[in-house]
């Protein structure tokens, strides 16, 4: 009996879903991570906030909290969500945190700059994150704390997801 992707109607193999699923993952994570960090630590959130932020679009329309809040969302979502597409945790939650983010980046360059183009620093990573959201799957990325979890989960529970078995 073939066991290919092809004669099972799929595009791709498990594997290899697995494998495109994982990179997809680390690259994106890791450039997220990556950011964050640099945000946090060595540039100082603070700073971030104050000069890209606020001074950034001090006298528009956007009031200095919303300022001051994006801000600090864009440097705790880029390191914290770039950390949970490393591990693998609550994959789908970090790609939304993510897409928000890059909405909410582009939305603010596209007010400051009408003809801001989305060039390397948002497109790559949005695209990534496209990739993910299209063919993440916690059973097929068996490389994750959220496919850990559910193999967990199954062996504890069963396959029924509102908890343990009951008895007849």
């Amino acid at each position: 009996m073939a066991h290919s992707a092809a004669a099972q109607g799929a595009l791709i193999s498990p594997v290899g879903h697995a494998q495109a699923v994982f990179f997809l993952r680390q690259l994106v994570g890791w450039w997220f991570f990556m950011l964050g960090r640099f945000k946090l630590f060595d540039a100082g959130t603070a700073a971030i906030v104050e000069e890209a932020f606020v001074k950034g679009y001090s006298g528009g329309w956007i009031p200095e909290f919303a300022l001051r809040l994006g801000g600090y969302f864009d440097v705790y979502a880029e390191f914290l969500c770039g950390l949970m597409l490393i591990l693998g945790f609550r994959v789908r939650l970090a790609v939304w945190l993510l897409m928000a983010l890059l909405v909410m980046v582009t939305f603010g360059h596209q007010v400051k700059e009408a003809t801001f183009a989305m060039g390397p620093r948002v497109f790559p990573p949005a695209m990534g994150l496209v990739g993910i959201a299209l063919l993440y799957t916690p059973a097929r990325d068996v490389l994750s704390v959220d496919a850990l979890t559910a193999r967990l989960h199954t062996r504890l529970f069963g396959a029924v997801a509102g908890g343990p078995k009951r008895p007849a």
